[in-house]
């Protein structure tokens, strides 16, 4: 009796599906959990890293962003750009209208930053990867989020490429240390008991 070619595609998901848990496909296997492809992750990581952190002392250096006045025409110049709609996210013009109106210009230019500076120090050196992808992902975006494009896209893709890497593009850096001394909370240690259901 023959069997059907879907059939057998089922049983291998059925197989691969072991104890609850989808398997990665070999690819992103390779790519996302290989750790002898650790090497491939340097490059993006100095790069993304480099990019903030050059934007991080470029803003350091400008006193006009510094003391907020740069940060402040900005975010005017996005509430006049929704007023207009130019831009469809009237959730973000009343977001940054808050921070005219809280006149925390100050504040939110020295803590972008020191954010893009902690940011690409942390990606370059290897050190929480993924949460500082993330983090500088977040900063980067708010710019993507008005419509100006710039660098953006970019950054903002070989961030989420990082963040889905985060268990190997560290591991030629910091996280090589830091994930095994820490942990992370999903994941049991031998030995360890459950909790009963």
């Amino acid at each position: 009796m023959a069997t059907n070619p879907s059939d057998r595609r089922g049983d291998r998901f059925a197989e691969s599906a072991v104890d609850g848990d989808v398997r990665d496909p070999p690819i992103a296997r390779a790519i996302f959990r290989d750790t002898t492809r650790a090497w491939l992750w340097l490059p993006v990581r100095l790069y993304v890293g480099i990019m903030w952190m050059q934007l991080g002392f470029r803003q350091l250096a400008d006193s006009a962003w510094m003391r907020g006045d740069d940060i402040l025409a900005y975010w005017r110049a996005v509430v006049a750009a929704v007023d207009r709609n130019d831009v469809g996210f009237s959730w973000y013009r009343s977001l940054v209208w808050l921070l005219v109106d809280a006149n925390a210009e100050q504040v939110a230019a020295r803590l972008f930053v020191f954010g893009e500076l902690a940011a690409g120090a942390l990606v370059i050196l290897g050190a929480f990867v993924g949460l500082s992808a993330f983090g500088g992902a977040l900063m980067n975006s708010s710019a993507s989020l008005t419509g100006i494009a710039g660098s953006g896209p970019e950054m903002l893709a070989l961030a989420l490429c990082l963040m889905l890497g985060w268990r190997v593009a560290g591991f030629v850096g910091l996280d090589r240390v830091l994930l095994p001394t820490l942990g992370a909370a999903w994941v049991t240690t031998p030995g360890a008991r459950l909790p009963p259901r």
